[in-house]
């Protein structure tokens, strides 16, 4: 059963909280940091999504975006139909600034993960990146004078040391809170607050290692207009290096910034096991505070098109335990993407059929049709066997809907569409030459045909059923089968 519903968990996007999960059910798992290699838009060096807020990793800062706890109950209630109006979700944004740091401070990484990510996202190949392995661990060497950030995480935590040298001095560390309402302190713990909700860092633990011994230092935050620094209480040893260790805690906000839901599994000769479904999350924010995103330009692309959500397609591949990721690729443009079915090939190509509203949705080079053909068209794309290259990658499609059952809404229910996933109903398989063979339905009275054995749209809503070479460069044959 190729094309079974399978839910891909809550995780903002990001599949590697399915492998954390599986390792320790009574943990959180460790939280990544994925270099921005020019994938994303956005002026940060690094994404971490957490399972509470996103945070982006800047020259000169961090970028915070937590969502508002109504959110996921919100898309819940929408996609299953509960509620048929576009939910308005809420999100806030706000900087940590290093004031007076050197910005120029350079990135190092270690810890890094077994597993990698691909992009494919746009039209622009240059922009297509892949084998990103992502980091545990993200320190940065002189970020002050004498002074080194370490950045890691625990227990979904965000954690961020400064490592002060001997000759440093504490008082350089200064940090300017930009976009929130307020900060304060309370019985050590910073408290920021933000119109969804406050958040705190916890109260900054500084120590010493002298002689193979840990001996804590007395340490407080100091806070002066905006900007927050820190005072040790307590003498300390100006010949070793000092620790100051602040832990940043989402602990008001329920849910991350991002969802996504699984629509399709398959799996290889070798017993491998890929998941395919679509990823939401809206990206880096153009502005501080408060925001209800109107389309998400930079998590993946995805927009509004189609079903009012937005989303982009997204491929993990485990191994035959389905415990440890292999690779995670998302694929999509600057509007609605879907994948409904997907199969792997002889060599190990993975296949697959969907739908997209994107005008900017990748294709390969001497793809069938390289350009949208307005309102929602299919797409087959197909992956080289780790994700790394684009094979093959076409749009299929007329002026009307293409690979959309009835409807695309989640709400809006008829004819042989019952829940939010009965629209997606195109099936994909190949032969062993790797020709792609695709079923699905379209509305278009314009759907590419060759050789029919129907050559026109006979009314309403009509199955397509085409054949594509390995390339996705040569249509076959391509029919209309309906009355």
């Amino acid at each position: 059963m190729k094309n079974f519903l399978i839910w891909l968990g809550a995780f903002a996007g990001f599949f590697p909280v399915i492998h954390g999960m599986a390792q320790n059910t009574h943990q959180f798992p460790a939280i990544e940091y994925v270099e921005n290699q020019g994938q994303w838009d956005g002026p940060f060096r690094y994404k971490a999504l957490t399972s509470r807020g996103d945070l982006y990793v800047r020259n000169s800062g961090f970028t915070v975006v937590v969502s508002d706890g109504a959110n996921r109950e919100k898309i819940h209630a929408y996609k299953h139909g509960e509620s048929t109006q576009v939910p308005g979700l809420k999100y806030f944004a706000y900087e940590m600034n290093f004031l007076g740091a050197n910005p120029e401070a350079d990135f190092t990484q270690s810890k890094k993960e077994k597993h990698f990510y691909n992009y494919y996202l746009g039209k622009d190949p240059a922009r297509w990146k892949s084998m990103i392995y992502p980091a545990r661990v993200v320190d940065r060497k002189n970020l002050y004078a004498g002074i080194d950030l370490h950045l890691y995480s625990d227990q979904g935590n965000i954690k961020y040391d400064y490592i002060i040298h001997p000759g440093a001095n504490v008082s350089r560390i200064k940090l300017e809170y930009k976009g929130v309402t307020g900060l304060s302190l309370k019985n050590g713990n910073l408290q920021v607050q933000t119109s969804l909700g406050n958040h705190q860092e916890l109260k900054p633990y500084a120590y010493q290692y002298i002689d193979g011994e840990k001996r804590e230092v007395l340490c407080e935050y100091v806070i002066q207009d905006a900007v927050v620094g820190f005072e040790t209480k307590s003498k300390y040893d100006a010949r070793y290096d000092l620790i100051i260790d602040p832990v940043l805690v989402f602990c008001t906000f329920t849910g991350s910034t991002a969802d996504n839901w699984g629509f399709t599994a398959t799996y290889d000769t070798l017993g491998m096991f890929y998941a395919g479904g679509v990823c939401a999350g809206i990206g880096y924010p153009t502005a501080l505070g408060q925001f209800t995103p109107t389309v998400q330009p930079n998590f993946a692309g995805g927009g509004f098109g189609g079903n009012g959500f937005q989303c982009d397609a997204s491929f993990s591949k485990f191994d035959a335990t389905g415990v440890n990721l292999i690779f995670a690729t998302y694929l999509g443009g600057s509007d609605n993407d879907q994948p409904q079915s997907m199969i792997v090939d002889g060599n190990g190509n993975l296949g697959v059929a969907g739908r997209t509203y994107s005008t900017n949705f990748p294709v390969s080079a001497g793809a069938y049709d390289n350009s949208s053909n307005g309102m929602g068209d299919m797409f087959v794309t197909v992956f080289n066997s780790n994700g790394t290259a684009l094979v093959g990658s076409t749009y299929m499609g007329g002026s009307s809907d293409d690979g959309v059952n009835f409807n695309p809404g989640y709400a809006i229910y008829g004819g042989v569409k019952h829940n939010y996933g009965d629209d997606a109903r195109t099936e994909i398989i190949v032969d062993p030459n790797g020709n792609w063979y695709v079923a699905g339905c379209t509305q278009s009275s314009n759907f590419p045909t060759f050789n029919p054995y129907q050559a026109s749209n006979a009314g309403g809503q009509d199955a397509i059923v085409f054949q594509l070479n390995n390339t996705c460069s040569n249509l076959i044959w391509s029919t209309y089968l309906g009355g």
